[in-house]
């Protein structure tokens, strides 16, 4: 199993491209397998690649911009340059959370899926808490990947638990899109999230099963920390390097 982390929960340390490069490296540095990147595709693939090192580049999460039909094959190069295999989509369907709109979300994902496609690229989905709800007599995430071929998902267990779902349940029902899961912890009551293994999330269930599906990744997305972002990451990393090879 490999670990992979999210770079939303270090957003306030990339405001410029000096600062995303100077993180990037500092995260590559603890020891991840993988950093998965949010925005940046105004960084060159070459610079981003020498800020990480080894690490492999996972599932970067872009603006709608980036995959207007102006500019999409620019992505998809930047993205293959990256190393990367898939991208997702970084407008939250959640801000419009109804039928109609995620209706109008699946027609952009009907037609950025293929296109990805022909660049040997998966487009992807990450989901929010309403997502796996029920609108209009479906879920959410059914609507938005309908007719979309191909795709893989990337569930966030915290917030899939969030919605009512059994997450172990969840992950053997998508099993055939699921590409990714993201990982928080938070201890009960408390607003803001903690480190894998202080809270009272069981990621250890959601870890078992990735390993049983056979995921080469799973990655921690703490969109908040109770305490220093860094420390968050360095801890949630030695969490899983030390419960499972």
């Amino acid at each position: 199993m490999k670990y992979g982390i999210q770079m939303y929960l270090l957003r306030d340390y990339c405001k410029t491209k000096e600062q995303t490069l100077q993180t990037l490296k500092k995260v590559a540095d603890m020891g991840w397998d993988g950093i998965e990147l949010f925005q940046g595709a105004d960084i060159s693939a070459a610079d981003i690649r020498a800020a990480v090192g080894d690490c492999d580049i996972l599932n970067p999460m872009l603006w709608s911009k980036n995959f207007e039909p102006k500019k999409i094959q620019k992505t998809c190069d930047w993205l293959k340059a990256l190393g990367a295999k898939e991208a997702a989509y970084n407008v939250i369907p959640v801000l419009f959370y109804n039928a109609r709109n995620y209706r109008k979300f699946n027609a952009k994902y009907q037609q950025i899926a293929p296109y990805m496609a022909k660049n040997g690229l998966t487009f992807c989905h990450h989901n929010h808490k309403q997502d796996f709800q029920v609108t209009a007599g479906r879920v959410g995430v059914d609507i938005l990947t309908e007719g979309v071929e191909p795709y893989c998902l990337e569930i966030d267990a915290y917030w899939a638990l969030v919605a009512g779902c059994d997450v172990v349940d969840l992950m053997e029902e998508r099993k055939d899109h699921l590409r990714y899961i993201h990982m928080k912890d938070k201890k009960n009551g408390a607003k803001p999230f903690c480190p894998l293994g202080e809270g009272d999330v069981d990621n250890r269930a959601y870890v078992e099963k990735a390993i049983a599906l056979g995921l080469e990744y799973v990655i921690v997305d703490l969109d908040n920390s109770d305490g220093d972002v860094f420390e968050a990451a360095k801890k949630s990393l030695a969490w899983l390097r030390s419960n499972f090879s």
